[in-house]
């Protein structure tokens, strides 16, 4: 039996917690003993049910999370003391780490613990001199395994620590597709973009797309699944263009694939991207996909979508006039998108997580 110890800040919906949530809902519990271990609170959302449904122990250590100033160097060392207090007891062979924190990094190095790392963003946000000296340590002792949820990140993690190839693999983000219905309103032309309200969505580009679109597609509609900081501003600006009345704000649903069963087209307007589980799970749907053109949004959308320049609103008007102009393309689109999406399916991932599992947990080093 391999025990394998996850750690994450939080379990906020996002794109980290929901891979972390499949990978617990696949994983061969005869052959893997999980534990989670979670920096922040609790916070009584669906995420925790679920983990709880499955019987997975689940502790919080309710750590304050943002900036911490240096001068408060005694509620590190305390939060240190509480973290390897806790990890010493569940004894695991594997520390799987996702989202960052130095307790799992300081932990690890300390204890000659083997970490696996998916880094779920790209790491230049991340990389301080701090960040650098435990990866590089880890590495140097043989107790580190870095995973990237896309090509372009893991590429980027290589290039930042100048590390061996045989320290880097890319998992892409798991979905659970059997959840997923294809769509049957392809002849529709109902766009839907599922995503926090926050700046580097650029939802507000949707939005001015839209209200252009619809001058064109009379009866266009757009379903807004999220939300976040911005959400007023959003249905301000959908009310200011003259589109309120043809734009849904449903805020955050449990059921995301019943509105993408009801959608002919999936929207991404982010400035930055590394493996969007949205548009995998639109994939899932049989949804055309429109994504900006960054990240992991050009390793995903292929010939089942369009990518536009990212930021600019012509292109994605276009792209959005494009891909609802012909129903037969969307057809063939819908169809590479449903074929496509079974790459991503989330038993398929979690086996490639446990042959890392079987590997590394197992090997004597």
């Amino acid at each position: 039996m391999i025990k394998v110890c996850y750690v994450i800040n939080n379990l906020e919906y996002g794109g980290a917690q929901t891979m972390l949530l499949e990978l617990l809902k696949n994983l061969n519990k005869d052959k893997y003993e999980a534990t989670v271990v979670v920096v922040g609170e609790k916070l009584n959302n669906s995420i925790e049910e679920v983990i709880e449904e499955l019987n997975i122990k689940c502790f919080f250590l309710s750590f304050k999370t943002g900036n911490v100033r240096k001068k408060n160097i005694f509620s590190k060392i305390k939060n240190y003391i509480t973290f390897r207090r806790l990890l010493d007891a569940i004894h695991p062979n594997i520390v799987h780490v996702h989202l960052e924190n130095s307790y799992s990094f300081l932990y690890c190095l300390l204890k000659r613990k083997k970490m696996i790392y998916t880094i779920h963003s790209f790491p230049d946000r991340i990389y301080t001199r701090m960040f650098e000296f435990f990866i590089k340590r880890l590495y140097k002792n043989g107790r580190l395994f870095v995973v990237g949820c896309a090509k372009c990140v893991t590429q980027r993690m290589k290039e930042l620590t100048a590390l061996s190839d045989f320290a880097f693999t890319t998992i892409y983000n798991p979905v659970d597709i059997d959840n997923f219905q294809p769509t049957s309103f392809l002849n529709s032309n109902i766009f839907i973009n599922v995503a926090r309200m926050v700046e580097l969505k650029n939802q507000k580009l949707l939005l001015e797309a839209f209200s252009r679109v619809k001058k064109v597609r009379l009866d266009a509609k757009l379903i807004i699944v999220g939300d976040g900081p911005l959400y007023f501003e959003l249905v301000k600006t959908a009310e200011t263009l003259g589109v309120g009345e043809s734009v849904s704000f449903v805020g955050n649903v449990s059921n995301v694939f019943y509105y993408l069963a009801r959608s002919s087209c999936f929207v991404l307007t982010s400035t930055t991207e590394c493996c969007p589980m949205s548009v995998i799970e639109a994939m899932a749907a049989g949804l055309p996909i429109v994504a900006s053109a960054v990240g992991g949004c050009v390793e995903i959308v292929k010939d089942n979508g369009l990518l536009f320049e990212n930021g600019s609103i012509e292109s994605l008007v276009q792209a959005m006039l494009k891909i609802t102009s012909g129903k037969e393309e969307m057809q063939k689109m819908s169809q590479r998108s449903l074929y496509y999406a079974q790459e991503y399916k989330s038993i398929e991932v979690t086996k490639k997580y446990e042959f890392l599992y079987d590997g590394f947990g197992t090997e004597k080093r």
